[in-house]
């Protein structure tokens, strides 16, 4: 069995916008109309956002402005509990912080594309050295469950509070990935 989500629109709310929220058939004499969400572009996530959705879409552009040059798809995140609900091409990720999502701070930035690319999180850390808070980018690397490739590729160097769970990566091996790595 699977639980799904539905959009609803409030009493005296604007329309939804059809090509982003869909119309569900409701079952007969029902007052509201469910709403399954479609995002097949990155537009299609701004209007979700704009509807307080929490949806972010992360792409290539994030790690490139902060000096790694990065190809990558676009990558959608959102919460548990709105994943079912949501048709994409897109891949997909859970965050948890739904805050986040609405905003998200470098901290949350670096966390996302941890999860799709670890070195590539290692080296946003590394090439932007003022940018983030260590308890901040700590409590999200904890709160996401990245913990593990955290400590492989050592980011207690950045964020002491991290903790430690598995095997680091010999330091030697790092620092030749960060000396090699051009993004």
């Amino acid at each position: 069995m699977e639980a799904v989500t539905f959009a609803y629109r409030r009493p005296g709310e604007a329309p939804l916008p059809a090509e982003v929220f869909v119309p569900v058939r409701a079952p007969a004499h029902r007052p509201r109309v469910p709403h399954r969400v479609r995002i097949r572009t990155r537009e299609a996530v701004e209007v979700a956002r704009r509807r307080g959705l929490p949806v972010y879409v992360l792409t290539g552009e994030t790690p490139t402005r902060y000096h790694y040059p990065m190809r990558l798809g676009p990558v959608l995140f959102t919460t548990d509990a709105w994943k079912t609900s949501i048709d994409t091409p897109f891949p997909t990720y859970v965050y948890r912080d739904e805050r986040a999502l609405q905003a998200p701070n470098f901290e949350d930035l670096v966390t996302m594309t941890t999860a799709i690319d670890p070195v590539a999180g290692r080296a946003m850390l590394r090439r932007n050295p003022g940018a983030f808070d260590p308890d901040r980018l700590a409590i999200a690397i904890v709160r996401e469950g990245l913990v593990r490739w955290a400590t492989a590729l050592r980011f207690q160097q950045f964020a002491p509070a991290i903790p430690r769970i598995g095997t680091p990566e010999r330091l030697r091996v790092l620092r030749r990935t960060d000396r090699e790595n051009h993004g």
